[in-house]
């Protein structure tokens, strides 16, 4: 079996991906330290009514910092 075939086997219907972005998660956002090591760190989001996901933090914390000096 080749990936691409794999990857249909689990890809989500328009409808199931509404489903599972209106109930509550947590990712991981991994950023660029300035040392080039990875900086995982977990985030909860939210999804609106047309699915477009959102997520707060500090202006100050070190994930913005990174994303605002290597995006």
């Amino acid at each position: 079996m080749n990936l691409q075939s794999v990857r249909r086997e689990i890809e989500l219907t328009e409808s199931e991906q509404a489903e599972f972005l209106q109930q509550t998660h947590t990712t991981i956002v991994v950023t660029n330290e300035p040392d080039g090591y990875p900086h995982p760190i977990p985030m909860w989001f939210f999804a609106d009514s047309t699915n477009v996901c959102y997520c707060t933090t500090f202006r100050k914390s070190q994930k913005v910092l990174n994303l605002c000096r290597d995006p």
